[in-house]
């Protein structure tokens, strides 16, 4: 699709627009209601965040915090998961390699976090956002191109 020109003639392209299965549903309640929990949640104080906290991991955990960890599994293995599906079932190519591209990139970061996370690296929260922010971009773009009716 192209939306305009640039000085010296070139078009402005953008990625084909995306189309969703519709029988994806389901699904999507499920990690909307987990992101909504993850949020609701808190985590306990530890790794020293926040300031003042405990520098290890605590050996018990609050309900609210062991509720935050199983639905922010849920949100934190969704995105790359959503990704890689996506690459196989939207119709558009540009989409279909844009998502694949993010799920490899994301599945990667994954793995960088569980590695963070077994050595108690300072930061954990750093890597966990460099997977989520643009996991969150990759499917914002997605959303958008569809409420725009790219799609």
């Amino acid at each position: 699709m192209t939306i305009g020109t640039v000085p010296g003639g070139s078009s402005l392209d953008v990625l084909e627009p995306p189309e969703i299965p519709a029988r994806s549903g389901k699904r999507t309640h499920v990690v909307l209601w987990a992101g909504a929990a993850s949020g609701v949640f808190r985590m306990d104080p530890m790794l020293g965040y926040p300031p003042g906290a405990p520098a290890g991991i605590p050996e018990q955990h609050s309900t609210a915090h062991r509720v935050h960890d199983i639905a922010g599994a849920v949100v934190f293995l969704s995105l790359p998961l959503a990704a890689a599906i996506s690459a196989f079932t939207l119709s558009a190519t540009s989409w279909r390699v844009a998502s694949g591209c993010v799920a490899v990139a994301l599945f990667l970061g994954l793995g960088q976090f569980g590695r963070a996370w077994e050595h108690v690296s300072p930061r954990i929260g750093l890597v966990q956002r460099a997977v989520i922010i643009p996991g969150w971009g990759w499917l914002a773009a997605l959303f958008a191109a569809l409420a725009l009716g790219l799609s």
